[in-house]
């Protein structure tokens, strides 16, 4: 077994299945943290305003389904007195989440007072990370519910624990921007390999593989032309280019990414970037040897698992 880097350190958290199952109502925290976050899909609101977390107040994140949506996924932060008064009036109002996450705090040491802060700090890092669509019109001022230097430093410590709980239960809100996550990787030995993809249109673009995701990076281009009739990433293209992550370039027949971006795997990348189906492990290389994805990835793999293959044959 292979041990972590000598910089990580690992974290526990606690998740309560209140059904059974994976898909009901789940409470989740983390060991000696005060903070409490329930989550609950819009089919089973009603049984979650029946628990007592819903009557207390607190923060909340409403979101759309990430995988109906291929680029972005909507998501709204806010705060109430009241939370089950606040999630019916949404409900009716808003008819594209499909799940909500409450967070409040076991011990009811937060007053609205930090709830308001809580959800002014939580829209600021949702702006910064660029992983939703933020569907709020405003984003209140932390200050405006007149909290002290000590109760805002809670305020923080509070949030950096929901930064790392929200995305397990599957609410990326608060991810850090890919860039923040390049500069902090643990994966160094990715960061160290670059991988390519070109096209005789001169598009060309270079992507770092960071924690799992594949970010292509700001700088790189894409065909601009719209002679594929088959690219099941159209809407995702679409949106990227909607949204301003891809732009004009000086060169009519490509498209600029203007920062980087997290894809979901190397195949949507080659497709968005050449506008056609592709297969991702085969299509980019890497800068070093000129060694397909696919191919790299193995290396990779054996060389942090070299007993497997060995283990493998003697079963």
């Amino acid at each position: 077994m292979n041990a972590l880097p000598s910089d990580v350190i690992g974290q526990s958290i606690k998740l309560f299945l209140v059904d059974g199952s994976p898909n009901g109502l789940v409470v989740a925290s983390i060991p000696n943290w005060t903070g409490s976050v329930v989550v609950a899909s819009n089919l089973d609101l009603p049984r979650l305003m029946e628990r007592p977390e819903a009557d207390r107040a607190g923060c909340y994140i409403l979101q759309s389904d990430p995988d109906a949506e291929e680029a972005l996924p909507t998501a709204y932060i806010g705060q109430a007195r009241k939370l089950s008064t606040r999630l019916t009036k949404h409900q009716r109002e808003k008819d594209w989440w499909v799940r909500v996450a409450i967070i409040s705090t076991s011990d009811f040491s937060f007053t609205s007072a930090h709830y308001m802060a809580l959800e002014s700090k939580m829209i600021q890092l949702a702006k910064q990370g660029g992983h939703v669509a933020l569907d709020n019109g405003n984003s209140p001022d932390e200050a405006a519910g007149v909290l002290g230097e000590a109760d805002l430093v809670d305020v923080s410590k509070f949030l950096s624990q929901l930064c790392i709980l929200l995305p397990v239960l599957g609410f990326n809100a608060l991810r850090p921007p890919v860039s923040a996550k390049m500069a902090t990787s643990s994966s160094e030995a990715d960061l160290r390999e670059r991988f390519e993809l070109s096209h005789p249109t001169g598009a060309a673009a270079q992507a770092v593989i960071v924690d799992g995701n594949f970010i292509v990076l700001a700088g790189s281009s894409a065909n601009a032309h719209k002679e594929f009739a088959h690219n099941n990433y159209r809407h995702l293209r679409d949106k990227l280019i909607a949204e301003g992550v891809m732009i004009p370039s000086e060169d009519a027949r490509l498209l600029t990414f203007a920062r980087d971006f997290a894809f979901r795997s190397p195949s949507a990348a080659a497709a968005v970037i050449l506008n056609r189906q592709a297969n991702g492990p085969r299509d980019w290389r890497a800068e070093s040897d000129n060694s397909t994805l696919s191919e790299w990835l193995a290396r990779r793999d054996k060389a942090a698992n070299p007993d497997r293959e060995e283990q493998e044959a003697a079963e």
